[in-house]
């Protein structure tokens, strides 16, 4: 059975590393029998939103190849303005998806969310985080992005709930920052004098050293940990790793489950998934999906991390 991979950002080497990771990720799965090893990969690239020179009819464009190739189920888009692009085309083409965004708004009939962060979730996470250090009066940063506006407010709410006071920054005792990486490094270059917890858009630092510099001592959630025994047993293949592998382990379960090898196949098989342990999030961390859910991530999937001397370190 073909399966499509859409990437909505460049890619340096066409996708093979990803591919590699997501056949890991499947492994198991046939190394248990109940999957052959006749799985086809097939990419296509459409540089989405908000990217420069990005644009939602790249990603449509994109999707329509994968369409073309007669695939029953796609991994992708990452972001989550081009997941919203594709959800109504994966639903009427009736193609099972599984975007690795953090917005829970990705999700539809045929649209899985496998979490990388979570707008929704990483407000309450933060807000909680916080409160059990001591803080109470918190100034909280966000841009005018569909990250900022939507994560805002949930962080409003989740305030509440941590008995937090939101204020100015000058009467602040610590900072919440809930946007987009390009403006959390704005935000940077002021170098507030308070404590500064910020919202996953952080892992970005993985890829720009400069940046991870820049946040030095920021807290921000991210969904890796080094004590979690699967993600450890991947070796040196960067964080990312851990969400490829996992969504290739989702889609080797749905296919091994699937009844037909067909498009509606794969559905019913994604909606059997249970219980299957994450390499991302702490020990014990879950994923499956079921009738009406297309959380693919269960329980403690966030790790609180930090930047230190260019490194990302689970919080002290």
């Amino acid at each position: 059975m073909p399966i499509g991979i859409l990437h909505d950002f460049p890619t340096t080497d066409d996708g093979v590393a990803f591919e590699r990771t997501v056949r890991l990720g499947m492994q198991p799965v046939i190394d248990s029998g109940r999957l052959d090893d006749q799985v086809e990969m097939v990419h296509a690239t459409g540089v989405g939103l908000p990217l420069p020179d990005g644009s939602a009819v790249a990603v449509e464009r994109a999707f329509q190849e994968l369409v073309d190739e007669g695939v029953v189920a796609i991994l992708g888009p990452a972001i989550s303005d081009n997941a919203l692009v594709v959800q109504p085309l994966a639903d009427a083409a009736r193609i099972p998806t599984i975007n690795y965004t953090g917005s829970d708004e990705t999700r539809s009939e045929y649209c899985f969310q496998y979490q990388i962060g979570s707008l929704e979730d990483e407000p309450s996470f933060l807000a909680a985080n916080l409160a059990s250090r001591g803080y109470r009066h918190v100034a909280l940063e966000r841009d005018r992005s569909y990250v900022g506006r939507r994560m805002a407010g949930f962080f409003e709410h989740a305030s509440a709930v941590a008995e937090l006071t939101l204020t100015s920054r000058d009467n602040a005792d610590a900072i919440v920052s809930l946007c987009i990486s390009d403006t959390a490094r704005a935000l940077a270059t002021e170098r507030p004098s308070q404590p500064v917890v910020a919202n996953s858009a952080l892992i970005y630092g993985y890829h720009d050293p400069q940046a991870a510099r820049e946040w030095e001592g920021w807290a921000y959630p991210d969904t890796v940990s080094e004590a979690n025994p699967i993600y450890a047993s991947l070796g040196d293949v960067g964080p990312g790793a851990a969400g490829q592998y996992d969504m290739g382990r989702l889609i080797g379960e749905a296919l091994a489950r699937a009844r037909v090898a067909s498009s509606r196949g794969v559905l019913d098989g994604l909606e059997q998934v249970k219980a299957i342990p994450a390499a991302s999030g702490e020990p014990g961390t879950l994923m499956g999906f079921g009738r009406s859910d297309r959380g693919a991530l269960k329980g403690r999937y966030l790790v609180v991390r930090q930047w230190r001397d260019g490194r990302s370190v689970i919080a002290s």
